[in-house]
């Protein structure tokens, strides 16, 4: 169906929004969804601690073994106490939730629409529940990377000292190091995942709505690492979701708002006027008369 029969739309109010207009750039400025990242990440310190906690243990006990020369025990599998499972399902629901209320209020402030929000739930329902399930299972492989690479420190020789002592401590520093970077691995991956997740919905939504064009808005200071130059270069600029713009001078690589690593600038939807279209104005038109007929 079309954007205008999903959504109960008066043609007078939006010819009078449109005017001559060929288009209508978004009156909103849709927001990053920052705090979704942050719970992301405070999963990788939920993780980070209930990791450490479990190899804490195992640790003493390999250096016991290698002090003494004894055959040093194998990591078991790790089994986390946290439900990734249900986090991950739990961050879903709030992408979903915060990217419909973005479009919501970019339609409503622009073209004065009220959307169908279960429309919008529905339509995302299936792409939502392969991303939760792609990340979680990101996040267990890399742990359990992270406990074979552990394994792997703990089972090496250690070296001989003058006094024909093994050599703890650059074991123990290395162990210490390889367990503490469960954080940061999936830390790498919040701010990968959310920032392209968002990128693809919106241009889900877009799509929905036959909107095939946008303005690049760049958010200064947006992350810790600053803005790219070349990111800062296309504020302002318009382009089509066909064809993005190149967002690396010196790769000549091309992509939309989020698909760069760590990428927070925003795709602004810029809508097009649908009265030039004579089939999307009959389609307006025959929603109301046919809404009107029920009353």
């Amino acid at each position: 169906m079309n954007f205008y029969q999903v959504h109960y739309t008066d043609p007078g109010k939006l010819k009078k929004r449109f005017g001559l207009q060929h288009e209508l750039e978004s009156r909103y400025d849709l927001q990053y969804p920052i705090n979704i990242e942050r719970e992301y990440k405070r999963l990788g310190s939920d993780l980070q601690l209930d990791f450490d906690k479990w190899a804490e243990a195992f640790i003493v006990d390999a250096i016991t073994a290698l002090h003494s020369g004894n055959p040093i025990p194998e990591l078991p599998v790790y089994s986390p106490q946290i439900d990734i499972e249900a986090r991950m399902a739990a961050l879903s629901a709030l992408l979903t939730r915060f990217s419909i209320r973005q479009w919501r209020l970019a339609v409503k402030r622009t073209l004065g629409i009220d959307i169908n929000i279960d429309y919008y739930k529905s339509m995302l329902a299936i792409y939502m529940r392969e991303w939760a399930l792609e990340q979680e299972e990101l996040v267990r492989q890399k742990i359990e990377e992270i406990r074979e690479e552990l394994n792997t420190v703990l089972c090496e020789e250690p070296e001989i000292n003058d006094a024909g002592a093994p050599e703890l401590i650059p074991i123990v520093e290395t162990a210490d190091k390889t367990r503490s970077s469960t954080n940061t691995a999936i830390s790498f991956f919040a701010v990968n995942a959310v920032g392209v997740a968002y990128s693809d919905i919106i241009e889900q939504l877009c799509r929905d709505a036959e909107v095939g064009k946008y303005k690049w808005i760049t958010r200064p200071y947006a992350s810790k690492a600053g803005t790219r130059p070349d990111h800062a270069k296309l504020h302002g600029t318009k382009h089509k979701w066909d064809t993005p713009p190149v967002i690396n001078l010196k790769t000549g690589e091309t992509g939309n708002p989020g698909d760069d690593y760590n990428c927070h600038c925003i795709a602004s939807p810029i809508f097009p006027n649908p009265f030039l279209a004579g089939a999307i104005l009959s389609n307006i038109t025959a929603s109301v008369e046919r809404r009107l007929r029920r009353r």
